[in-house]
């Protein structure tokens, strides 16, 4: 289980270095975001890491259904991101690059769900 998730945690605490850094030597102020650089990651990395522990549950027990699952999981998620961000996001007096980071790392986090999946459906025989 931790072979799958270790990549996920890897990129996810690289993209966070490279943003701390990239704010730094733009001198964006992140202590005003709503939200914080931390909180952020930290809640984008918990939901992808529970999507890909209930997707390789789904997986070991009937392969067929990983894709309907990820569709549900996905549909979840994007609630609950949406929930959680829309106070800040639909200000129109808030912090766009707080609001372009949000988004960014929602899709960063995505990608990384849908490549781990994509992955191990293409390794897999159906017969």
């Amino acid at each position: 289980m931790f072979k799958t998730i270790a990549p996920i945690l890897v990129a996810g605490f690289v993209v966070y270095v490279i943003e701390k850094i990239l704010f730094s030597v733009l001198n964006i102020d992140t202590s005003t975001f709503q939200l914080s650089l931390e909180k952020t990651h930290i809640l984008m990395l918990l939901l992808s890491i529970l999507v890909t522990i209930v997707l390789n549950l789904v997986f070991k027990k009937n392969k067929e259904l990983v894709g309907m699952t990820f569709l549900l999981i996905t549909s979840v998620k994007v609630a609950i991101i949406y929930f959680i961000g829309s106070h800040f996001i639909m200000e129109v007096d808030g912090s766009s690059t707080e609001k372009w980071n949000f988004y960014g790392l929602f899709i960063f986090y995505l990608f990384l769900e849908t490549f781990h999946t994509a992955k191990k459906l293409n390794q897999t025989s159906f017969s």
